[in-house]
């Protein structure tokens, strides 16, 4: 895109230069943009010497644009110039054919197939246009046009050409519509003139809107990176329970996360150009649409990341669903061809963000992570605390005054998972009124916790070891109760 806003500078000031006005209106063409290279195309065909590609061009772009009487004329005022040239006639073909013109297709090809006998499609295109044409006759013979007492009384009307047919036609005898093309004719309202017109933004509109989208989720990202930066000082000095899956990955890994997704906002233009390619793209995009897409297809994820648990699930499936109606609708792609390229693009993004994210963490830990172990323990984890009512809530059993609880707490089965479970919480909550109660934790060593509790509830943080045996104690006015929750990520047993 910057190299066409630099042609439209130069030709600013060098309006005379047509190489470089030729050399635009194709890149406009590739980028189908028709009505910026139809506005070039025209100021050639005005000002420049007659040229055949200009004239193929420009009856190619009246077509792009739906305006084939247009087209036809081109073709026919190039033909005038250059009568031997077949490539025109093979182009006028298809707007005859588009026209509904059999007959004077059919003549075209002959032509062609007269002046070339050995051409491969002429044979085949004749054959098909003869089909046409006996299809046509018998729509016409079906549904023969009313005579001119009937038209009076006709009832039903064509909306695709507007001629009129008999109450019980089923195609229109003029543009063969079948079925839906005829039906009772509504009150009629004035031609929808220019607001039927297809609006085009120019280049400048569209890529202005596209970077201030990816500025904004950028931005986004930002914000919530700073966010959770600040949460992770802050948790420093004033601990929170990490007591779920989701508040591992809120507070437990910042440095990853970040390295991470700004990764793949890098790596995910390579990953859609790579994708495009392998499917063989017939109208390759623009590199600068295929880089800003991809970009905002990255932001948009890192973006959603940051939402809380569990809307931040949209971080994955919100840019899949974007990405699979970009390569449908900007990039054109086939839907085999599109489900083909969305496949390969959802596994590589996925996968190297996996890698990265875990190649980090590895680092920060000091120990070799293997992403797919550790993701099927993960999962394997989830399940055996999601049988429990309150995953990462547990109560101690007992209750009344004095009373002591010895637990283990069993390794979640990933190493990586089992380092970044953070201390466990224990929330203490004497009943009623409750003076004072003591609170202990002892292992093998001796006390490693003694607490008067003097908050109503009180929290204490304490890093436990996974396989090993602790005494919880708790001591006051006997026959009143004190409950101690456990929140952790780890799972106690409680023996």
């Amino acid at each position: 895109m910057a190299e066409i806003w630099d042609m439209l500078d130069h030709l600013d000031r060098n309006p005379g230069d047509h190489e470089e006005r030729w050399k635009l209106a194709k890149k406009f063409y590739a980028a189908w943009e028709y009505e910026q290279a139809l506005e070039q195309l025209l100021v050639l065909k005005k000002e420049w010497e007659p040229r055949l590609n200009v004239s193929r061009y420009l009856a190619a772009t009246y077509y792009r644009l739906g305006k084939n009487e247009e087209a036809l004329e081109e073709l026919r005022d190039a033909l005038n110039r250059w009568p031997d040239e077949l490539s025109l006639k093979e182009q006028m073909t298809r707007v005859l054919e588009t026209l509904k013109d059999y007959a004077g297709a059919r003549g075209a090809w002959e032509e062609i197939r007269e002046a070339q006998p050995d051409h491969p499609l002429a044979e085949k295109a004749l054959e098909r246009l003869k089909r046409s044409e006996r299809k046509a006759a018998e729509r016409t013979k079906r549904n023969k046009p009313p005579g001119a007492l009937a038209f009076a009384g006709a009832t039903k009307v064509c909306p695709v050409c507007g001629a009129a047919n008999l109450d019980d036609a089923t195609e229109c005898w003029q543009c063969g519509e079948g079925g839906r093309g005829v039906k009772t004719p509504e009150p009629r309202t004035a031609p929808a003139g220019a607001a039927g017109r297809t609006v085009t933004l120019s280049p400048e509109t569209a890529a202005v809107a596209a970077v201030t989208v990816v500025a904004l989720l950028l931005l986004a990202g930002g914000y919530g990176t700073v966010l959770m930066l600040r949460d992770a000082g802050a948790a420093v000095e004033d601990p929170r329970p990490v007591a779920t899956l989701a508040d591992v990955w809120a507070r437990q890994m910042p440095a990853s996360r970040i390295f991470a997704g700004i990764a793949i906002i890098f790596l995910w233009p390579l990953v859609l150009r790579l994708a495009l390619r392998l499917v063989r793209q017939a109208r390759p995009a623009p590199p600068v649409v295929v880089n800003l897409s991809a970009v905002f297809l990255g932001a948009l994820g890192y973006a959603l990341s940051f939402l809380p648990h569990p809307a931040n699930v949209l971080a994955l499936l919100l840019p899949a669903l974007v990405s699979l109606v970009l390569l449908l609708t900007l990039f054109r792609l086939t839907p085999p061809k599109a489900a083909a390229a969305w496949g390969i693009q959802c596994l590589l993004v996925f996968g190297a963000g996996t890698l990265l994210f875990f190649a980090s963490e590895s680092l920060q830990l000091g120990m070799a992570v293997n992403p797919l172990r550790e993701l099927h323990t993960v999962a394997r984890h989830l399940g055996d605390a999601g049988r429990h009512g309150n995953p990462g809530m547990y109560q101690m059993p007992a209750e009344t005054l004095p009373w002591e609880q010895r637990v283990v707490w069993r390794e979640t089965g990933s190493s990586w998972l089992d380092r970044r479970a953070g201390p466990v919480a224990f929330v203490v909550v004497p009943e009623g009124d409750v003076p004072e109660v003591k609170f202990q934790i002892y292992d093998e060593t001796g006390v490693r916790v003694f607490d008067y509790v003097t908050e109503r509830p009180y929290t204490r943080f304490f890093e436990v070891e996974s396989g090993k045996e602790y005494r919880i104690v708790a001591e006051g006015p006997p026959g009143k109760a004190a409950r101690v929750i456990v929140q952790s990520l780890l799972i106690p047993e409680f023996l």
